[in-house]
Parts: structure tokens; sequence; C-alpha cells
């Protein structure tokens, strides 16, 4: 199947850029066999850094300078290995004009700096498995809660 047979070419923009908290030019430390695990950090890496035997000079760029998006349902995954916080503080407008509902890892030497961040971006964490984390923009995790309150309390008013 093509491309086009979804219309994907009106609904996806692809970027050669690594998303940052500010433009400019960065070294990306590549492991060749498994280029997934690539970073732009080595300090906190807890693999063997000797893997990692080529670079590249690449761009960075905030998310919120590349795309304006607002009063939108937005669904993300970050996995930027090790990079999740410098890539959120790069989203603010994002996070703040919509409502994201987030799938993000997070490395063990960033979480507290990640979460304090998204809860200053109305973000609720609803669940962890491993270093994966899952939040909901807190306003719909209320509005959720306060409606499924009022459904069980409809509910024991009027028994069927």
């Amino acid at each position: 199947m093509s491309r086009r047979q979804f219309s994907l070419d009106l609904k996806v923009d692809a970027y050669r850029v690594a998303l940052s908290d500010r433009p400019g030019r960065r070294i990306i430390h590549i492991d060749p066999i498994s280029t997934g695990v690539s970073r732009l950090e080595l300090a906190d890496c807890k693999r063997d850094v000797s893997v990692f035997t080529q670079e590249e000079e690449i761009r960075t760029a905030r998310f919120d300078d590349l795309v304006t998006l607002e009063d939108r349902r937005i669904y993300l995954k970050i996995d930027v290995e090790g990079h999740a916080l410098q890539a959120l503080s790069g989203m603010e407008r994002l996070f703040k004009s919509n409502k994201v509902f987030l799938q993000i890892e997070v490395d063990e030497a960033t979480e507290q700096s990640v979460y304090e961040l998204l809860l200053s971006y109305g973000m609720m964490l609803t669940n962890k498995i491993g270093t994966d984390w899952y939040l909901s923009p807190r306003r719909s995790v209320q509005t959720a809660q306060h409606d499924a309150a009022g459904l069980r309390s409809d509910c024991a008013a009027n028994p069927t």
C-alpha cells in the first residue's frame, strides 16, 4: 500500500532534525550495530560507551519553532535516548495549547526534572511500565474521573 492510499502526504511532515531545547548543531554518537540507541549525550549513558564508534553532526531545533498546532488532540511517543528533558523543553506551546497524550521513555538520571517539567505543562502521570511513562492532560483525567463519579451516582440513584 502506498502513502497516497491513506493520504499521509496530507497528514505527515518529516523533518531531518533532532528535537531539543534550542536550535543549533550537535554531535550524535552512533552505535553502528544498533542505531536505535544513538545518543546526543554520553555522560549519563548506562551502555558501554565504546560501542558508539561513529559520529555525525546533526541539526537541532525546538519543536515549537518548527510546528504550530492549537486546540488539537495529539498522541505523541518520544524515545530520544537520554534527551527527553531537552526535547520536552522545546515543546511548551504544544503542551499548553493542545490535549497531548504522551508515551515517553525517561532515563533515571533525568526522571525528577522530566516529571516536574511535565507537571508544569499540566500533565498527569497515569501509568509507568519500566522506563516508559504514560501521561494525559490533568484536565482530561479529572474530567474522566468526574464523569465516572457522576455515572456511578446516576446508576446508584436510578438502578435498572
